[in-house]
């Protein structure tokens, strides 16, 4: 845990040192390729559970309220914080 939190401070200097420098862009770029690519890992690793697409059946209706509500509740949180620090 104290690695991860390392890298993520690391990451916040180098990115304070880049700012307003050409190379802040690139790199924007490859955070959302990187991000874009963790998703599609992600749901290729769930697409080769067999235990869980077997029993994607039985979670039923039940996961997929639970899943709206969330991506309902990130949004509303994000356009909340948006507002409060009035970022366009």
């Amino acid at each position: 845990m104290y690695i991860a939190l390392g890298i993520m401070f690391a990451g916040m200097l180098v990115g304070r040192l880049l700012r307003g420098h050409v190379a802040a862009g690139i790199v924007r770029r490859l955070i959302m390729a990187a991000i874009l690519l963790l998703l599609f890992l992600l749901g290729a690793a769930i697409g080769a559970n067999e235990d869980l697409i077997r029993r994607l059946p039985d979670l039923g209706w039940q996961s997929l309220a639970l899943m709206f509500f969330c991506v309902g509740g990130s949004i509303a949180c994000a356009v909340a914080i948006r507002r409060f620090l009035k970022i366009r």
